[in-house]
């Protein structure tokens, strides 16, 4: 048999839909220090859940603090370029 590679994780999210990305990044937050490996059957993140549809923003104002800034800074930033 054959070697192979081997990584190891704290913790492994199958799904990388608005609740898989959500719940990895709620556990990084409360403990930076834990390696989280989100993985996803589709060629992006979101590209089965998140194409074309409409997601409710409270609950990313209370995940993620300040994060309208910072997509505004980075549209702008690609629009500039």
């Amino acid at each position: 048999m054959s070697e192979r590679d081997v990584m190891e994780y704290d913790v492994l999210t199958v799904g990388a839909g608005p609740a898989g990305l959500a719940f990895a990044l709620r556990l990084k937050q409360l403990n930076p220090n834990i390696s989280v490996c989100v993985i996803e059957k589709a060629s992006s993140i979101g590209a089965h859940s998140l194409s074309g549809a409409v997601i409710e923003t409270a609950a990313l104002d209370e995940l993620i603090p300040g994060w309208r800034a910072r997509v505004d800074a980075w549209a702008n930033l690609v629009c500039e370029t």
